[in-house]
């Protein structure tokens, strides 16, 4: 990939309106997190000091039920630690999204069928 064609792409996916509904609906989970999600609920399951079987089983549960892409669980996951998540429970949010979302395992398995997809 040379310089040209990463520019292009830079200025068609991000300096366009094109990128606006691919990245808003995570900011907008992302605030929504921040202003519904109680801090001392989110210390309490996965901070620092929480145990590591509650942490890691309820930020992964969390990230597969969000269901999103790579690009949009990284604000969520942002908004989390924030409020108070450990890093490693953060880091297992913001993998389980996409590693286990219902949505792709889907897709996967009807292009690729079930041989491949597994």
């Amino acid at each position: 990939m040379d310089y040209n064609s990463i520019v292009n792409v830079f200025r068609c996916c991000i300096l366009t309106w094109d990128f606006l509904p691919v990245v808003l609906p995570a900011f907008l989970v992302a605030g929504a997190v921040s202003v519904f999600v109680p801090q001392e609920w989110v210390t309490r399951t996965m901070g620092p000091r929480a145990r590591w079987w509650v942490a890691y089983p309820s930020a992964t549960l969390g990230g597969v039920a969000v269901s999103m892409c790579s690009c949009n669980v990284v604000p969520v996951a942002a908004s989390i630690y924030r409020r108070g998540a450990g890093v490693g429970p953060a880091f297992a949010f913001l993998f389980a999204g996409p590693a286990m979302n219902f949505v792709t395992a889907v897709w996967v398995f009807s292009v690729f069928g079930l041989k491949m997809g597994v």
